[in-house]
């Protein structure tokens, strides 16, 4: 096996097919791992990363590559870690096979080139994937100075073997009741957005949206950044044609009352960025999207309806199944590891004995 390292994106020696075909294969294979996704969100963020690019191959076929990137904070500390950090739901090395000894060649790279980090993260590895179980098994360099964590709950809602537990949910008295409502007083409709002139029309609007919702609250919308703004149009623009893209909206007497920006990929719909309108929040939008949503993961034979990220109280209510995301730490320095490790413990022993509530 060779190895190719660049930080020029036009030297990745990947195409969009090679790509895709290696993604697939993958043991996580979602929208994140996509060679359309790694562009658009390039193309909106890379003034702030420098690109840091292994790839691995057996004779003259790509087996797996690592799409990473070094982000240098105020401080100068610079950090390794995936490319679509804060927007990737589920990350991880992308490998066809032979994993462990593509993953090795990986890091042997990463430590020839040790002088161009200081410490790497990777967060949002799914806990099925084997990623950390290899490399605890096979880290020569740094196997005294890393830490792994469990960093995020995903619920999710597994329709696939389950479908009376789908079904259950989408009947609930609380969510018919909102959908009633709607229905009583006029003409309720979830409509799928298709075709890029179709999609640029209701983006802005979703965007819009987004930033009323946001506005009265501590956490501000994204859209107010205009590299995020950039970030979701590449995406319309290069996911709308693959069939990957579900963007969807619940019109009310043709007034759009809530949107779903998410995915339709390998039997999945994955919950990505909702928004509702604030004018409406007492007779809940947001809760008939979902039924929406629901329905149609049962309709169209879906796996699941991934929610992601997060453990917000609403998604407890409309999942039966919650997956974990782990984080992988790798430290240079001896001190700065040991000092990590200890805060990392103090905030478990924290939230065990509850003694900030104290």
């Amino acid at each position: 096996m060779r190895t190719h390292f660049t930080s020029d994106i036009n030297m990745i020696g990947l195409n969009e097919e090679s790509w895709n075909r290696i993604a697939s294969k993958n043991e996580t294979n979602t929208v994140f791992q996509t060679y359309q996704w790694f562009l658009c969100w390039w193309k909106a963020f890379s003034d702030q990363n420098k690109l840091f690019f292994i790839c691995v191959s057996d004779g003259n076929e790509v087996v797996g590559f690592a799409p990473l990137m070094v982000a240098t904070d105020d401080a100068g500390n610079r950090t390794l870690m995936f490319v679509g950090k804060g927007n990737s739901d589920y990350c991880d090395f992308i490998i066809e096979k032979n994993k462990e000894e593509v993953l090795k060649r990986i890091f042997d790279t990463i430590y020839i080139k040790r002088r161009e980090w200081d410490r790497i993260i990777l967060t949002n590895i799914p806990e099925n994937s084997s990623t950390i179980k290899v490399l605890k098994a096979n880290n020569d360099f740094y196997c005294d100075k890393l830490m792994t964590r469990s960093i995020a709950d995903c619920p999710t809602l597994i329709i696939n073997g389950n479908r009376a537990d789908a079904d259950k949910i989408v009947n609930k008295k609380s969510i018919k009741r909102r959908y009633n409502y709607f229905n009583k007083h006029g003409k309720l409709t979830f409509k799928p957005i298709t075709g890029i002139e179709e999609g640029e029309k209701y983006l802005e609007r979703f965007m819009e949206q987004h930033i009323r919702r946001w506005s009265m609250t501590k956490s501000p919308s994204l859209f107010l950044n205009n590299k995020s703004r950039i970030f979701y149009r590449e995406i319309m623009k290069s996911m709308m044609d693959t069939g990957w893209l579900f963007f969807s909206t619940v019109e009310f007497n043709r007034r759009s009352i809530a949107f779903h920006f998410g995915f339709d990929y390998n039997s999945k719909i994955i919950w990505y960025k909702p928004s509702f309108d604030i004018e409406l929040q007492k007779h809940s939008p947001g809760l008939v999207l979902i039924k929406f949503l629901i329905e149609y993961s049962i309709n169209n034979n879906k796996r699941e309806l991934d929610f992601t990220l997060g453990d917000e109280p609403f998604k407890n209510r409309f999942t039966n199944y919650t997956k974990k995301n782990m984080e992988i730490r790798v430290y240079k320095r001896k001190s700065e590891y040991l000092t990590n490790l200890s805060a990392y413990h103090m905030k478990r022993i924290i939230r065990k004995t509850g003694v900030l509530g104290n």
